[in-house]
């Protein structure tokens, strides 16, 4: 990796569900991106990844939908919303892509990847 990034995607936060609501996340992701914007003042993208379905547990998996939601609708940022991904692409634990989610994701990120 460049030590100066023009662009940036940030996948977060997933793993911070059920312990944190959707608005201490997005505080959190807050932060991150200020501190990107310090140490790489110049960057040119800071585009968000939002975190995938989930169905270990019903509570995470809503407060998951509500964050990819907030983002939607208070970030400034651009977000990659992986609408295409959903629970049979996840293995039998229910967190973790499975081998078809896997290249959807993949694929997700480098759409965003190719228009930079």
């Amino acid at each position: 990796m460049k030590k100066k990034p023009d662009n940036i995607i940030l996948h977060v936060a997933t793993n911070d569900v059920p312990e944190k609501d959707h608005v201490e996340i997005y505080n959190d992701l807050q932060e991150v991106i200020k501190l990107i914007h310090d140490r790489v003042p110049n960057i040119k993208n800071i585009v968000i990844s939002a975190p995938i379905v989930r169905t270990d547990s019903k509570p995470a998996n809503i407060e998951l939908r509500n964050y990819t939601r907030y983002l939607k609708d208070n970030l400034v940022n651009e977000v990659i919303v992986h609408d295409n991904i959903h629970a049979t692409n996840l293995t039998g634990g229910g967190i973790h892509l499975n081998y078809t989610g896997i290249p959807k994701l993949a694929e997700n990120l480098l759409s965003k990847i190719r228009k930079f």
